[in-house]
């Protein structure tokens, strides 16, 4: 029972904060009833849980929950909201998306939880922003977002939801390209990435996408197992730049 509640003990601290009051209540309509109140954290501590056993979770105040946040983005595209939010598009939120995402990368990389937090909430109303715009447009709404999630999550992990078995990490990574190949063939989009270098994002700065394609020309065995064989490659391209003396020439070897 304990590892039930740590399973559920996990799931509630996605919404609720550890110090959350609960109750928990032993045998309840019995003569042996019991209630127990404890912050949400402990429990899973306990040894006394059994079939019997139930858990009563106290609603959060509005604020701090997603559906009030979802209500707030809402309300300030709403006519009686702002203007500027209200005149912002798919297309006019690119930049700032980008830069939150960048915020989020600064705050990792400074090891910096607070900070964290208050990147992972900016970058978050980039999200609840182009979903609010979509419902006013009526082109999807937030279920349909985490719908396509969810589902995504529990098909391309079959050993977790599923009867498949994986021994490590690497099995789980070519499982993970073996479905996403079945699942473009299902929508008909094999065809249309004929390249093992394609389904890179156009959008990613240029270094990024460097570092993406050479991930996938690597998946595609198209790699280097040392240095030494980097180097001579690049001498040999700088070499092939120097050899020819027509210009588009020169610029395709560049390119190389």
């Amino acid at each position: 029972m304990r590892a039930v509640a740590s399973d559920v003990k996990l799931t509630l601290l996605n919404q609720y904060p550890p110090d959350h009051e609960v109750a928990v209540l032993h045998a309840a309509g019995t003569a042996d009833q019991r209630v127990l109140r404890l912050p949400l954290a402990e429990i899973d501590r306990r040894d006394d849980l059994a079939h019997l056993t139930t858990l009563f979770v106290p609603p959060l105040p509005q604020t701090g929950g997603f559906n009030a946040f979802q209500e707030t983005v809402a309300h300030l595209r709403a006519p009686e909201g702002c203007p500027w939010d209200r005149e912002q598009t798919h297309q006019s939120l690119r930049k700032y998306l980008l830069e939150e995402t960048y915020e989020v990368l600064e705050a990792l990389d400074a090891d910096d939880p607070d900070a964290l937090a208050e990147e992972l909430g900016d970058l978050l109303l980039q999200i609840v922003l182009h979903t609010q715009i979509a419902v006013d447009t009526e082109e999807f709404r937030m279920p349909d977002v985490i719908a396509h999630i969810d589902a995504k999550l529990k098909r391309r992990h079959p050993h977790v939801f599923g009867e498949v078995k994986v021994s490590d990490a690497e099995d789980v990574k070519r499982n993970w390209q073996v479905i996403k190949q079945a699942e473009a063939a299902e929508n008909g989009k094999a065809d249309k990435r004929p390249s093992a270098l394609d389904g890179v994002p156009r959008g990613l700065p240029a270094l990024a996408e460097a570092e993406a394609l050479g991930h996938k020309a690597a998946q595609a065995n198209f790699d280097w197992r040392s240095v030494e064989n980097v180097i001579a490659k690049v001498a040999e391209e700088v070499r092939e730049i120097q050899s020819v003396v027509d210009e588009a020439q020169r610029e395709a070897e560049f390119g190389d």
